[in-house]
């Protein structure tokens, strides 16, 4: 199941106003989180997602994502097992003029399907980390 999200924040947005949105999820795996920054956005506009105290983009840091004319994907491997659960979604926007907005995709498995797919994105996840410590080096 693919569930969409819109996140916007006003013009003149600071860090310490930043727009707070929950995302309802549902039961299942969280598999993927995919974030488009429409065209427009000139890196102005930040977006921090966080399940609990978890934080999945950007995942250190408070800066949050940011860009233009990107979409973004994270992977994850995260079991809903509540009704109560969501994704927190914290906006700020520099821009003075516009207003923007992100959009957020958040796919969700059945258990048995993600379970299939688990080993394969705990790989993916060792080779980010592996190619985080080299440029970091």
């Amino acid at each position: 199941m693919l569930f969409s999200y819109k996140v916007e924040a006003p013009a003149n947005t600071t860090y310490d106003n930043r727009v707070v949105q929950n995302l309802k999820v549902y039961r299942g795996i969280i598999t993927r989180v995919l974030v488009l920054i429409p065209a427009g956005h000139h890196a102005l506009a930040h977006l921090v997602l966080s399940i609990g105290e978890t934080p999945i983009a950007p995942e250190h840091g408070v800066e949050g994502i940011r860009g233009d004319d990107q979409i973004l994907p994270f992977l994850l491997y995260h079991e809903v097992t509540s009704d109560e659960e969501y994704i927190k979604a914290e906006c700020w926007n520099e821009d003075d003029t516009y207003s923007h907005a992100f959009y957020v995709y958040v796919e969700i498995q059945p258990p048995e399907l993600a379970q299939a797919t688990q080993e394969l994105v705990k790989i993916m996840q060792q080779i980010r980390t592996l190619l985080i410590a080299r440029r970091i080096s």
